[in-house]
């Protein structure tokens, strides 16, 4: 168990992790990455068949349960502020995922539960770097990311460029 001065982190079941994603969660991810874009601009850039199957099993990644560890942080009145997830754990260069309670976002929190998750886990395992994606307007995630050193990667495809960002998240 891992803890700072709000909160108190330790691994957690992919079955309580689920319930809590899904009483934050409206399930429909990718509508909302397709819906941020203007129709035309979506019809373009799913022009290019390689380019979309990339895209569409890059989020399909961030679902697969299989090879994933789950982190929860919970507050001093115990309750589970977040959740964060890594996945494809067993390549080396794990995805980061995380989410907030509602109730407790903009409060610092993520902030607090990756910097001190990241620096553990940086320091316990043999990890270059931890990939994070989010969606492209996304800004409360955008500045977490860059508190944590994120740098910005290069788009690999037109739809990529316009519905998200990837970041790398290297040790201090």
């Amino acid at each position: 168990m891992l803890q700072t001065d709000r909160i108190m982190i330790r691994e957690m079941s992919q079955t309580d992790a689920q319930q809590f994603l899904n009483s934050v969660d409206d399930g429909d991810e990718m509508n909302g990455y397709l819906n941020a874009l203007p129709e035309d601009v979506v019809q373009d850039a799913l022009q290019n068949t390689n380019a979309v199957l990339d895209f569409v099993r890059t989020l399909s990644a961030l679902r697969d349960k299989g090879d994933m560890k789950q982190y929860g942080a919970w507050n001093r009145k115990g309750e589970l502020v977040a959740c964060a997830g890594l996945t494809s754990w067993s390549t080396g260069t794990p995805e980061l995922q995380i989410t907030v309670a509602d109730a407790h976002r903009r409060c610092g929190y993520a902030t607090e539960f990756l910097q001190c998750l990241l620096s553990w886990l940086f320091q316990n395992n043999n990890l270059q770097y931890v990939v994070y994606r989010l969606r492209k307007g996304n800004e409360p995630s955008e500045k977490i990311v860059r508190r944590l050193g994120g740098v910005q990667q290069e788009p690999k495809s037109k739809l990529e460029s316009l519905t998200i960002t990837t970041y790398l998240i290297y040790p201090n």
